[in-house]
């Protein structure tokens, strides 16, 4: 792997690189520490969260040219929590499987970190996924957005990591109806649907309605999550679709998946952030409804801990 983290919570990922590292961490504990008559550097993997050791950044290597990042097999006091089963379903351990047949994760480690994850962002996982679309999602249409996700126990899905989840939200979640959403900037989706559809109307601010009383089929889903490697980098893509009947798409956009994009909603500071309390209440009281307080508890201490180490 050729990226990494430092801290939970910062925004990222940063490439692996000797100046870089020397930048974000000083070159103190607990990144770079004497172990066996040795000094390593360590990190945190933006996909799972477990400790990464740095290999190359110090010294050439006779078999790459680029310094990467290597999962320990143990932990690493101050760097994130060792978890056996990552090697399992990481995507920088298990090439071969990754974005291909999945199965679902235990109810702890990372799906935890998930659930905390769009708990406390659920805003920000929207504004990524309405930035893809070019569309505007209603506090309805949000509703069903996460309530689908959490049935389909998304945050359990191997596929999906720490660096893909607004993306994955979306992909996980069923096809549902935009009938009504506004489409703010997205001209390729306005001419689909009216081109394909005579009842269909749009109005002055993109809302998707129709003409008469008739009713008209639409739908629209995240699929065909897809990744690919390039040179020992990771790539993730998925398609929106949009379809007027049940077999027959409409419209369809490659979305290519951007970890930094997320993470740099993730870091922005507290005057700027203008963040959507309206969203989070939502996140909030659909969590309160499906999860038992136990669950709910362990979600919040992962809050509060992720929110220490920052």
């Amino acid at each position: 792997m050729h990226v990494c983290k430092y801290r939970m919570n910062e925004p990222g990922p940063y490439p692996v690189d000797r100046q870089v590292f020397e930048r974000e961490t000083g070159k103190q504990l607990p990144w770079y520490r004497k172990e066996d008559g040795k000094e390593r550097a360590y990190a945190i993997c933006e996909a799972c969260a477990s400790p990464v050791q740095l290999i190359g950044l110090f010294e050439p290597l006779p078999h790459s040219e680029r310094p990467y990042g290597k999962h320990m097999h143990r932990p690493v006091k101050g760097l994130g929590r060792f978890d056996p089963s990552v090697f399992e379903w990481c995507p920088y351990v298990r090439r071969s499987n990754a974005g291909g047949k999945a199965g679902k994760r235990p109810l702890e480690g990372v799906s935890l970190k998930i659930l905390a994850l769009v708990l406390a962002h659920f805003d920000r996982v929207l504004r990524i996924l309405e930035q893809e679309t070019g569309m505007r999602f209603s506090h309805t249409f949000a509703q069903k957005l996460l309530e689908s996700w959490l049935d389909g126990e998304g945050y359990r899905y191997t596929n999906a990591t720490l660096r893909n989840v607004p993306w994955m939200v979306g992909y996980r979640a069923r096809g549902l109806n935009p009938f009504g959403q506004q489409i703010t900037d997205n001209d390729g989706l306005r001419e689909a649907i009216l081109k394909a559809i005579p009842e269909a109307s749009i109005d002055e601010t993109g809302r998707i309605g129709k003409k008469g009383e008739a009713f008209y089929p639409l739908s629209c889903a995240f699929q065909h999550h897809k990744v690919s490697w390039e040179g020992g980098d990771m790539h993730e893509s998925m398609i929106f679709e949009v379809r007027s009947a049940a077999k027959q798409p409409i419209y369809e956009q490659r979305i290519e998946i951007r970890p930094e994009a997320f993470s740099y909603l993730l870091g922005l500071p507290p005057d700027k952030a203008k963040r959507g309390e309206k969203r989070l209440a939502l996140a909030r009281d659909v969590y309160r409804s499906r999860f038992k307080p136990a669950v709910l508890e362990r979600i919040e201490t992962i809050l509060t801990e992720e929110g220490d180490e920052a």
